[in-house]
């Protein structure tokens, strides 16, 4: 009943539908700097990590429908899902809806703005923010379709409309500049791109189920069920609320204690860095359906894990090398020398913790997939207090690079532990490789970094080269033992 493709092209399907926004970005950023000002960039910052982490109140059940999708194989099965579906998006979008209206009415735009903004930017703002809660009942349910989609494995129709809204989404405020550089204009840009994803979406996933000859009768059976999907949902919700909030919480944290246009210097390259997330984010997208439908079975899957690490770590580490070792030429091409001035060592220490990321990805995307998202909830919990307290004290003191020291040793803890208690939950699978390659890569990073410190010193472009030496040959060896594991 699934549609059923190779793994590799999947992947491709999941890069580049990710990856076509990052690209968009790249050139919509200096220009939003130059037309908009520092300021309205970051706001639009908070902006873009205010969608992102509101639209988890879908309370877990888009990684819910795409097991549950995943798993359903005969005709019958998939007409209750799809009637499951349809019911969880009309009750999803008013509740969100409703919980938006609240957002809307409790939360001034100082608070989202934080301290050192003009009048003129607050006002913008104000009448900005209202617009920006309304997208978010769309944002939730198209997750909710998208999850229909991927749990069929029809990745190609997910990600064209993932890569064409997610471009929408950076050049749609830019196309509005010739008109308005003021926040609400640029705002109305993103949430008119929100609804038109969530049409696109309600077609598309809709056409791909089939349809149930008696809706009201099957209905009934199926309300029952949604308890023991929001019961599943509820560890899934934990982590994606409280993972978002440690991803992007630094950035009004910065807002917050130094200025707003702080955060903008600081959300430039901690943008760049989590959009090589795109990288796991692919591989963990593309093997999530797979574990889940042989989540009863550990031997027939017993391999995948290991392959996905690997795997990771040679996509990831050679992006994370240069992303740290050229941040400084790099982003003076990209955004100007005084922006790179501030904002380059930020980049160099975010690539570290952004390779501890990547490889995180995996053990978390496998745990969740086999039914133990409360694993992953715990771990987040455990996190959260203590990163609370050390980002705004961090900041505080170091100033930006505190913040980013505090995000990166973070990053580090978490891809830790969650290794650590997939390891534990599935001793009997072999992930030797993944962690070994993993180690390598961590330990390249820290050397790169004590080289880029050596600004006006030969010896910086000599141990870089030398980590771009030892990052091919290593990634040469992996891929040969990962087509060994292949085939």
């Amino acid at each position: 009943m699934l549609a059923t493709s190779s793994p590799l092209r999947n992947f491709a399907y999941n890069l580049v539908g990710q990856l076509l926004p990052m690209l968009v970005a790249l050139g919509s950023l200096p220009l939003l700097v130059r037309y908009a000002g520092t300021d309205r960039l970051g706001y639009l910052g908070l902006a873009w990590a205010l969608i992102g982490y509101f639209a988890l109140l879908d309370l877990g059940l888009s990684r819910v429908v795409t097991r549950r999708i995943a798993l359903a194989h005969t005709q019958q099965q998939l007409v209750e899902e799809a009637l499951m579906v349809k019911q969880l998006c009309l009750r999803l979008f008013i509740a969100v809806a409703l919980i938006a209206f609240l957002l809307a009415l409790l939360i001034p735009a100082q608070w989202v703005i934080g301290k050192g903004a003009s009048i003129i930017l607050l006002n913008e703002a104000t009448i900005a923010l209202p617009i920006l809660w309304a997208t978010v009942p769309a944002t939730v349910v198209t997750g909710l379709l998208r999850g229909v989609l991927e749990g069929q494995q029809r990745f190609a129709r997910a990600n064209l409309l993932r890569g064409g809204f997610g471009i929408w989404s950076f050049a749609a405020p830019v196309a509005v500049l010739p008109w308005s550089h003021e926040l609400p204009a640029l705002t109305i840009a993103i949430a008119v791109g929100r609804y038109l994803a969530l049409l696109a979406h309600i077609y598309i996933a809709f056409t791909t189920l089939p349809r149930s000859p008696s809706e009201s009768t099957a209905s009934t059976s199926i309300i029952s069920d949604y308890w023991a999907m929001i019961k599943e949902g509820s560890w899934l919700t934990i982590s994606n609320v409280v993972g978002p909030v440690m991803v992007t919480f630094d950035r009004f944290a910065v807002a917050a204690i130094i200025s707003l246009a702080a955060a903008g210097f600081y959300f430039v390259p901690q943008e760049l860095a989590l959009r090589l997330l795109i990288i796991p984010s692919a591989i963990a997208t593309t093997i999530f359906p797979m574990l889940a439908i042989s989540s009863r079975n550990i031997s027939a899957h017993r391999e995948i894990p290991n392959q996905a690490l690997l795997a990771t770590v040679i996509a990831s580490l050679p992006a994370c090398v240069i992303l740290a070792g050229f941040a400084e030429p790099g982003l003076r091409i990209w955004m100007g020398s005084a922006f790179a001035e501030t904002s380059a060592p930020i980049m160099t220490v975010l690539a570290i913790g952004l390779f501890a990321n990547c490889c995180a990805q995996i053990p978390f995307a496998w745990i969740q997939a086999s039914g133990r998202a409360d694993i992953t909830g715990k771990l987040h919990l455990l996190q959260l207090p203590i990163y609370c307290v050390l980002m705004p004290l961090l900041t505080w003191y170091f100033g930006l690079l505190g913040t980013a020291w505090c995000w990166t040793l973070r990053a580090l803890a978490d891809s830790i532990l969650q290794l650590g208690a997939a390891k534990r939950l599935f001793p009997q699978v072999n992930i030797a490789d993944g962690l070994s390659a993993l180690s390598v890569g961590i330990a390249t990073m820290l050397f790169v970094y004590i080289f880029v410190h050596l600004q006006y010193s030969p010896w910086r472009w000599i141990g870089l080269t030398l980590a771009l030496c030892v990052t091919a040959t290593m990634c040469l060896r992996w891929s040969k033992r990962l087509r060994q594991s292949l085939y």
